[in-house]
């Protein structure tokens, strides 16, 4: 079984850039234009200005936190094939993970920050004992292709 979240990934970066767009303009309107000179209820130019950067800093950290990555995996073979890369800006290392069959021991899956970030941690039997992989970010996997993760996996 092969899959790969390329749809997923295309989607975030799509809505990240549609974000910031969206932050530019309302800056871009409030600072050059006369828009909110008279404050409305007690919203000025300056209260809104500081809403709107508060709010892209906040999705901006919980992106940050959650840190989606773009995952290829594969178990053909007598290998689990993992690759993957954080979609986070400054951070596009790549990074794979090739465990042998025999030698898989398990994986764990840790949920945290409210549920939204999701890693998945592998186990595999060494000479000196149960070794671990570093986490993977699987936030950005739909729950079709985490179910079949988690079958693949199981199946092991």
């Amino acid at each position: 079984m092969q899959f790969d979240n390329k749809n997923k990934v295309l989607k975030l970066n799509m809505r990240r850039y549609i974000v910031l767009l969206l932050f530019t303009t309302i800056i871009v309107l409030l600072v050059f234009t006369r828009l909110l000179n008279n404050p409305v209820w007690v919203i000025d130019k300056t209260t809104a200005i500081l809403i709107t950067i508060v709010a892209y800093l906040i999705y901006i950290i919980i992106t940050y936190i959650i840190n989606y990555q773009y995952i290829f995996y594969s178990d053909e073979g007598d290998k689990i094939i993992l690759k993957y890369v954080s979609l986070r800006p400054f951070n596009n290392k790549r990074n794979a993970i090739e465990i042998f069959k025999r030698n898989y021991s398990g994986y764990k899956i840790c949920k945290s920050f409210l549920n939204l970030k999701e890693e998945i941690i592998f186990f595999v039997q060494t000479p000196n004992g149960v070794a671990k992989y570093p986490p993977i970010s699987i936030a950005a996997l739909t729950p079709k292709q985490k179910k079949i993760l988690i079958n693949s996996i199981t199946q092991l």
